[in-house]
């Protein structure tokens, strides 16, 4: 599929001449004459490499930020329950896994010791994210679960309300940058800032959006049938391509989208169109999660009904136990809510190493998850129960 894009040029011109100087001869004549010395080597050069290496820093910390961006952007899409700043991991949590208070909490866990803390109670928090050192959340309150996004203050777990929504408002995205505010409400993009407002003090910056990527000054998002580029300096779109997306993401100067007929990687300007990964609908869906990690994709699918029905119809009752009878039904509903691990590299093809998914406390479904979540510290991936999640750390071999 071909599409169009316009790239536009400009040169900018530099004017830049050196200063004049002038003699007094007078002044020149009346000097006593002074011997020239070539200045050491290290006087001059020293200068120059504390330059070299300040600007060897700025790169590598505009390269970190650059890469964060994505892989931060790829946590909220698969689900938001993992987060991280340059110290700590954060991640939501039942508060007591093996008793009856299932309420679900915020953790703060260090990545060199492996030792977690609960920071916030909150029991209703659907979604953490991390902007700088500060923590921000997506929540939903009340009988009719009416979602607010809210800061997190990590010592008292104290939360600040940012925005209230009516209980009937889908929030499928939201974003923190400097003091901007970025949500998506129901299809449409908005921007305000950090103060406590109400939404309807907010810009509006783009209608009917069904996936969200943010990529520098740039946005990526679907729409019904076309995948476009809004840049955020102008207000313009770009149309990329007409094509759905449930997940865009960035890397560098590869886009890569997943919908209802695979995973695709093209050029982020809307060329060179490469299906990675076909669903197959006669095997299993693809779901509308993926991830990338060490050059490769990650990503689920889920049993498809016609699957199901076909481990329905292999069992045979007669000889099933009571016990077996009630672990396959839970293994059915597990393969409905959760999917299979898939491995492969970027451009489509076999990858090096492959992952390891295992929960120690029920290895029967190790491996069915529901998203995956990559920090510079630890790989993790989530599976979903009924009532809630468990995070758990990914291996690889």
């Amino acid at each position: 599929m071909d599409t169009e894009y316009k790239e536009t040029s400009a040169t900018l011109g530099l004017d830049g001449s050196a200063p004049e100087t002038a003699t007094d001869a007078g002044a020149a004549e009346a000097a006593p004459e002074v011997s020239k010395k070539t200045p050491p080597v290290w006087k001059w050069l020293a200068p120059v490499l504390l330059v070299l290496a300040a600007a060897a820093v700025i790169f590598l910390l505009i390269g970190r930020k650059s890469a964060d961006d994505y892989i931060a952007e790829l946590n909220y899409d698969n689900g938001g329950l993992v987060t991280y700043d340059n110290q700590y991991v954060y991640y939501l949590a039942p508060y007591h896994i093996n008793s009856e208070d299932k309420r679900i909490v915020v953790y703060e866990v260090d990545p060199s010791g492996d030792e977690s803390r609960v920071i916030c109670k909150e029991n209703t928090i659907k979604a953490i994210r991390s902007a700088g050192s500060e923590l921000y959340c997506l929540g939903a309150k009340g009988s009719k679960g009416a979602p607010y996004l809210a800061h997190i203050d990590k010592t008292s777990g104290e939360l600040t309300v940012l925005r209230r929504f009516p209980a009937e408002t889908r929030i499928s995205y939201f974003l923190v940058r400097n003091s901007d505010l970025f949500y998506c409400a129901d299809g449409t993009l908005y921007k305000g800032t950090l103060e406590s407002a109400e939404p309807s003090t907010d810009a509006v910056l783009l209608e009917n959006c069904r996936a969200v990527h943010f990529s520098g000054k740039t946005v990526y998002y679907s729409s019904e049938d076309e995948i476009l580029a809004y840049d955020l300096r102008s207000g313009k779109s770009q149309p990329l391509f007409s094509a759905q997306a449930t997940q865009i993401c960035r890397k560098g100067d590869t886009l890569f989208f997943m919908n209802s007929d695979g995973i695709f990687s093209a050029g982020c300007k809307g060329r060179e169109l490469k299906l990675l990964a076909v669903h197959d609908s006669s095997e299993a869906n693809l779901s509308s999660v993926f991830s990338l990690y060490n050059g490769n994709i990650l990503y689920e699918y889920s049993t498809d009904i016609i699957g199901l029905s076909d481990i329905i119809d292999s069992l045979d009752s007669d000889k099933l136990s009571l016990r077996d009878m009630e672990k396959t039904a839970f293994m059915i509903g597990m393969a409905m809510l959760n999917g299979h691990v898939e491995y492969i590299s970027e451009d489509g093809g076999e990858p090096a190493e492959r992952p390891v998914c295992f929960i120690e406390e029920s290895s029967d479904i190790s491996d069915f998850v529901s998203g995956f979540y990559i920090t510079p510290y630890q790989t993790y991936f989530s599976t979903d129960f009924a009532s809630y999640s468990l995070v758990n750390p990914m291996k690889f071999s």
